[in-house]
């Protein structure tokens, strides 16, 4: 029986109590005294119970509204953890059956606001570490950016970051490495005010890494006056040997034109020359370095050799000379000549040693295109 049921009953009981004190006291009273205690006593029961009942059971069910708001409240501020209790169901009783039915209605919404809060609050967590993830490679991309734009050409830079996954930096590739060196300058730097061999010094290397980037190369470093660079990588070309052999010659004519303003200006007695090596070979091509200072460099035996070669044209003397392999890819556009079979420094085998003499695809067959270059030191 349901709980106003219950009262009901209890009422009616207690109602009755003065009719069975009368039933008792039956002895002590005449039948008509008697039958007239009992009708008002059953009277009085009756009403009794009739109009107890509507307000106890009003305060039964204020009871379990009240619950309810309690439980709402709850809910409201996110603390949701013990569900309504539900007293037994009967199939009587509309008021109790709708009370019910609210009572699982509000525990049906608190769970789904349970799951739907659990559900939010792992999305949050996923946005969180996607956003902070986006943060993290965002600022690995502009780290990457800024350091590329000091070895390639911006809009070089823009393509490999659209294109490619900054992580394939590092890797084995086939390059063309080249390097220059200034023939003299340890005696130039010593007979120089150092502001002068600055002014000197900053310009070239100004003028030669253009001519670098121009053609799509890559600055490894400067050491002193020596300029490092490698063709191929980070963004793939299949000719970069041909690129580092053009940007040869180009580095050439502008030696040629800042020679005549150091010499006009009286920064420089006599004019400058540089030495050339290249060689085409695979190398590791990649980030190297710490958390406080990185670099995108080339490491291996290729990049060894090509060291060695610009070190044998002040033993040939000539300015540009290639290695066999990077001959093989330049000999349809530049003129070679072969100077020597040589076992290099730090080689066990011998090298071929070839001289770019002339240019076969431009205007002109030999390097004076607009600037005079002077070729043999």
């Amino acid at each position: 029986m349901k709980i106003a049921r219950k009262l009901q009953l209890i009422i009616l009981l207690a109602s009755l109590m003065p009719v069975l004190i009368i039933i008792t006291a039956h002895g002590d009273l005449g039948d008509e005294s008697f039958n007239s205690a009992v009708s008002l006593g059953g009277v009085f029961a009756l009403l009794a119970g009739g109009l107890m009942t509507k307000p106890l059971k009003k305060w039964v069910y204020l009871g379990q509204i009240e619950r309810i708001k309690r439980f709402c409240a709850e809910v409201r501020a996110g603390s949701v953890r013990t569900p309504l209790a539900l007293p037994g169901q009967s199939q009587s009783a509309v008021d109790e059956n709708e009370l019910l039915s609210l009572m699982r209605e509000v525990d049906w919404m608190a769970d789904r606001i349970g799951k739907r809060e659990r559900e939010l609050r792992e999305t949050i967590e996923r946005l969180e570490s996607a956003s902070s993830q986006a943060r993290t490679q965002s600022e690995a991309r502009s780290r990457i950016h800024s350091l590329l734009n000091r070895f390639l050409a911006p809009e070089m830079v823009d393509q490999l970051l659209a294109t490619s996954n900054p992580a394939s930096l590092n890797k084995r590739a086939e390059l063309s490495i080249l390097f220059s060196d200034i023939r003299g300058f340890t005696s130039l730097a010593e007979s120089m005010a150092p502001e002068d061999l600055v002014a000197m010094l900053n310009p070239y290397l100004d003028a030669m890494t253009r001519v670098i980037l121009a053609n799509g190369g890559t600055v490894d470093k400067y050491e002193g006056d020596a300029v490092i660079a490698f063709f191929g990588e980070p963004v793939p070309c299949a000719d970069h040997a041909l690129r580092a052999a053009r940007t040869a010659v180009a580095m050439r004519r502008e030696l040629s034109r800042l020679n005549r303003i150091w010499l006009a200006g009286g920064l420089l007695s006599r004019p400058l020359d540089i030495g050339i090596g290249i060689h085409t070979g695979d190398a590791f091509v990649g980030l190297l370095g710490s958390d406080q200072r990185v670099s995108y460099t080339v490491i291996g035996d290729t990049v060894n050799l090509a060291s060695r070669l610009q070190d044998q044209t002040k033993v040939i003397g000539w300015p540009i000379l290639v290695s066999g392999e990077t001959a093989q890819y330049i000999q349809n556009e530049f003129g070679l000549e072969f100077a020597q079979r040589a076992t290099l420094r730090g080689k066990s085998d011998a090298v071929d040693i070839f001289k770019i003499v002339s240019v076969r695809k431009q205007v002109s067959s030999s390097f004076h295109c607009q600037d005079p270059v002077v070729l043999a030191t």
